[in-house]
Parts: C-alpha cells; structure tokens; sequence
C-alpha cells in the first residue's frame, strides 16, 4: 500500500480520524501504515517476530527458565538437540519457517537486536557490517556446523514435537492446542532485545466517489467496541491468529484462550521495527534478505560476499527510488 500511496493512488487518512487512530492502535500498527509522517491505511494486521515454544515439550526436557540471550539460549538447545554421527541433526530443538520472506524478517530482527540495520540513522544503507556478519554466522552455525535448527520441523512443532520455533502469531490458528503454547521476544543480541512487523491494511483511492462514507466505515471497523467486546478488525484478527491492533482488543474475551501464547508476541511489539523504515528508502522485498541466510546454510556461501553482493544491489534501488519520486 505503501507503493499505491507514493503514486498518489490513495487518500491520506483525515486528520481527525488519524488522531484517534494513533491514540488507540498499538504504535507499531500505526507505524507500519505511515509514510513519512502521513498514515495512509487502516491496519487489520499485527504480525510481530517472536520466540514460540511448547510448555509439555519444554518440560518434558527439564528446561527450567527459557534463557533471553542468544549464547545461553543455543548452550540450552545443543542439550536438548540430538545430532547423529554423521554430524547431522536428526532431532531439532529449534525450527522456524523456511520461506525467505520469513527468514527475511527474523534477520533483520537479529540484526537489530546486535545494535545495527540495513540503513543507519540517516536512511543510507548500512547492511555490510561485522554484526551482520555474526547474525549469518550464527544461522550457520545453529544449521551447519552444529545443528540445532532446521526448516523442516515446523509441522512438529504445530504437533507438539519441538521445543522452540521463531515464528509469528498467525501460528495459534495451526497448533494443536494453543493454551500448551507460550511466546517471549527472540532472544537478545548485544543491543538487546529486537523485532520484526509487517501487517496488511485498507485505504480509499483518490477518485472514489463516497470517501467519507468509506473513512466512517474503516472507523467503525477499527475502533467500535461490538457486543462481544472487541472490534469488528479485532474479532477477525483474533480468528486469523495476530495480534490486535487497537489496545482496546488486548483484553477481549475472543483472545482469552491465546492471551498465553500472545503475550510475549505483545512484549515484542514494544522493541519492532517496521519493513515501512526500509520503504521510505526504497527498500523492499525481504525476501532478498532470507536469501542471503539460504544462499550461507544451503550454498555455502560466504557471509561477507553474500552481503556485498546484496548491498550493491539494494544501492542502485534506493538510487531509481529517489530518481523516481524527486526525492
């Protein structure tokens, strides 16, 4: 929606529902439907990166506090891990979802949680750095050189078989009982603690006709507080597994089973970043950023080429991005 925006195909949002927007949506869901200072969108979707796990599985392996730094957090999994004599892992104690979309995402949610990002404080971009070095080395190392993690497992997990998964909310919609399920924030880097937003949303183009009856409709779906104590959006989102986007939801009697399984989704969204930061640059697609943690684990290739390879690319598209909107 961002792209529709940046042509001029969408009307900003009025300022007075703006206001009320910002006064009641979680700040990260209003972050991630802002361009520039100018919200363009209505949220229906609050997706944050976070650290799932399986109370029964985790118990099961004696683990007692869940540690929130990634060095005691991987000592912890090489216990529960097993690995066969070839050196490959036959038992994970981690997985995640491997789609390079995803993988995109939790990257650079670790990358930020070591105290750096793909652009620096001035929106020049910043990937090729020793902290983005570490991050690809670390999935490396956690499914190469000594396996605690793979691609594979992720239906396990859903199952009831696996300890730990990085993932999303939209999981409590496939676990076979979300109230045996809990999250926490991925765990911390050097800088602390990190993560990843995106959502979806609607807006009303430029020419409609009937744009205040199309805002006043996006207002009630977003804010009105319904007979079942949740918003129209917040009902919905509460079906499809994400966080709520308006703060009035969070404790909706909808989301009551999942409160267990979302809260640390919830403390996440407190350190988030949006992919919207990256957008206003000219950066899109994250996919390309799990590339480069596919082309490490699976191609063998080098960390530092990989992010050369990747910055030289993402410069000459920041640089049509600013020729193409005079910036």
């Amino acid at each position: 929606m961002a792209d529709l925006y940046r042509q001029s195909m969408l009307q900003p949002v009025p300022l007075n529902l703006r206001d009320r927007l910002e006064a009641e949506l979680l700040p990260i869901a209003a972050q991630s439907v802002s361009f520039k200072d100018v919200m363009f969108g209505v949220p229906i979707e609050n997706m944050v990166t976070g650290l799932m796990y399986n109370q029964h599985v985790v118990d099961m392996h004696g683990i007692g506090e869940i540690p929130d730094n990634w060095s005691e957090f991987i000592t912890m999994a090489r216990r529960v891990a097993q690995v066969g004599e070839d050196g490959l892992l036959t038992y994970p104690a981690l997985t995640t979802l491997g789609a390079n979309w995803s993988l995109g995402f939790m990257f650079i949610s670790m990358l930020l949680a070591e105290g750096s990002d793909v652009i620096n404080e001035k929106g020049q971009l910043n990937l090729y750095t020793q902290e983005a070095v570490k991050v690809l080395e670390r999935f490396s190392n956690m499914m190469v050189e000594r396996p605690i993690m793979d691609f594979y497992s992720w239906d396990a997990f859903h199952q009831g078989n696996v300890a730990f998964a990085m993932g999303w909310p939209f999981s409590a919609q496939w676990t076979y009982d979300v109230k045996q399920y809990g999250s926490l924030p991925i765990p911390q880097g050097d800088a602390g603690y990190a993560a990843m937003q995106y959502g979806h949303a609607y807006g009303v183009p430029v020419n409609t006709e009937n744009a205040a009856e199309a805002w006043r409709l996006l207002e009630y779906l977003a804010t009105e507080i319904g007979k079942e104590q949740v918003t129209p959006i917040g009902h919905a989102m509460s079906i499809l597994g994400s966080l709520p986007v308006n703060t009035k939801d969070l404790q909706a009697p909808v989301f009551t089973d999942a409160h267990g399984f979302l809260s640390g989704f919830c403390e996440a969204s407190l350190y988030a970043n949006s992919i919207m930061s990256y957008n206003e640059v000219g950066i899109t697609g994250e996919w390309r950023f799990g590339d480069l943690v596919l082309d490490v684990v699976f191609r063998s290739a080098s960390p530092h080429q990989v992010l050369e390879d990747l910055e030289a690319v993402l410069r000459l598209d920041m640089q049509e991005f600013r020729e193409s909107f005079q910036l």
